[in-house]
């Protein structure tokens, strides 16, 4: 019977009405209830019966031989018509999330109640429909759907004028090619960018098409379309790293009020900031502060928001990049003005670890305690940055027997984990060489010079400049 359960949870029914939150899942009840979209009687029973279950669908009595019971009262259990119904109840559903994404955009509707005009030879109503369009494509933000639909439209005018309009000298043609060009251009250089940092990421070498072509049409006609411009730069730093000009008109074209998606603009800014962080790491530290100014303007455009309500490390880069430049007034206003967008369950750990970071900066070490003392830190990876902090936050205090026993302690607790990987090897090199720091006789030069040797060729080694700042006068 468990079996039988665990089969009927695992299946595309149950699967797909898992992803619903509860308005979608009342939208869907009217859906298979209307008899345009549905009319088998028993799907309509089968989602009454499962509206107990939802949403998890944890329930041990869900089973074939109870959804069949229910649905299918006072007969015998028939696993073929169970299993029917199911089916039917699930493409039901999924015509319901494809009509659903249709209707959340109404210009996606719009187009195609044009085609459906021209279909039916409907001449006034598919020029309503084609102005009504191109006014509402002009209240649309720019990305990549914006150009698929400025070529659609483009595309039903002139199918419209070849079907109904006779001879004739005038045509959609000029209009279709170009908005066809720009929709390619601009999906293509996208495209580029995103595998090219799949490259540089995982090492896999890509046969793609044509991008050099379009970059080279791009410069030679001068096209100025804003998202071809972005992609085309942000591209450019990854195939020309050296060439910092494209870096310079990228960061310029994104201090413009450009009118992008959101979502668009925020992937350019991550093609910056990428650039940014790879000179970083090839020691240029001054781009420490390139990347710092994209963080403020990417705030200030509302477009890194969304990156810290769905991924809470990006607050800590954001901390991390203030720190090393020195904006230590900026770094607590954002901290304060931002952590409330970090999920409930996040929100204490980044919260209180980062204002530590910040205290331990400024070098108010007894309030870097205060902020990492008596928290239980619920994430593993800030339990233990925020452990190592503390530590050196016993050595600036000079208070050695709280420190030896937080190095014993911290050792022994990386030694219990047993999904850190490498990262385990990079936290017991820094206990290792803080141990060696705290034993260290400053008398002897000699030691001195050794440790530093040690610590500077040390490959795994996340504390290296703390270090090393300790060593070196």
């Amino acid at each position: 019977m468990q079996d039988q359960a665990n089969k009927v949870k695992n299946s595309r029914l149950i699967s797909l009405l898992s992803a619903f939150d509860k308005e979608e899942f009342k939208e869907l009840k009217d859906f298979v209830n209307s008899p345009f979209h549905n009319k088998n009687t028993k799907a309509i029973q089968l989602l009454k019966v499962l509206e107990r279950y939802f949403p998890d669908f944890n329930s041990s009595n869900l089973t074939r031989e109870t959804l069949h019971s229910r649905v299918f009262k006072n007969q015998a259990f028939n696993d073929l018509n169970i299993r029917r119904t199911m089916s039917q109840l699930y493409q039901v559903a999924e015509n319901y999330i494809g009509w659903k994404q249709l209707m959340s955009k109404p210009i996606n509707l719009k187009v195609a109640q044009m085609k459906a005009c021209r279909h039916k030879g409907l001449q006034k109503h598919f020029t309503k429909n084609s102005k009504d369009a191109g006014e509402m494509l002009k209240n649309e933000k720019f990305d990549l759907e914006y150009y698929y639909n400025q070529y659609s439209i483009e595309q039903e005018r002139e199918y419209f004028e070849e079907q109904y309009g006779g001879r004739r000298s005038v045509t959609h043609l000029q209009e279709v090619s170009d908005s066809l060009d720009i929709f390619f251009m601009v999906n293509k250089l996208k495209q580029s960018c995103t595998t090219f940092s799949y490259e540089q990421v995982f090492k896999h070498k890509y046969d793609i098409h044509f991008t050099e072509e379009v970059l080279s049409l791009v410069h030679n006609k001068g096209i100025n379309t804003p998202l071809v411009n972005l992609y085309r730069y942000g591209l450019l730093t990854m195939t020309e790293p050296e060439n910092e000009a494209n870096y310079l008109h990228l960061k310029s074209l994104l201090k413009e009020d450009l009118n992008l998606n959101p979502r668009e603009e925020r992937n350019i800014h991550v093609l910056g900031q990428n650039y940014c962080i790879r000179n970083v790491n090839k020691g240029k530290l001054e781009y420490f502060q390139e990347l710092f100014e994209l963080y403020k303007l990417g705030l200030e455009k509302k477009v890194v928001q969304s990156d810290l309500s769905q991924f809470p490390p990006a607050f800590k880069n954001i901390v991390s990049t203030g720190l090393k430049v020195k904006e230590y007034q900026w770094v607590e206003d954002f901290i304060y003005k931002y952590s409330n967008l970090i999920d409930e369950e996040n929100l204490a750990d980044y919260k209180n670890f980062n204002l530590a970071r910040l205290c331990f900066d400024q070098q108010r070490f007894k309030e870097t305690k205060q902020f990492l003392q008596g928290v239980e830190f619920k994430d593993l990876f800030v339990t233990l940055n925020a452990r190592v902090l503390l530590i050196k936050t016993y050595y600036e205090l000079d208070q050695p027997d709280l420190l030896e026993h937080q190095l014993k302690s911290f050792d022994n607790f990386i030694s219990r984990q047993k999904d850190l990987s490498y990262h385990a090897t990079i936290f017991k090199n820094t206990v290792r060489y803080i141990s060696r720091l705290v034993k260290l006789d400053y008398n002897k030069r000699k030691d001195i010079d050794k440790l530093v040797e040690r610590i500077k060729n040390e490959k795994t080694l996340a504390e290296r400049d703390w270090l090393l700042s300790k060593l070196v006068s």
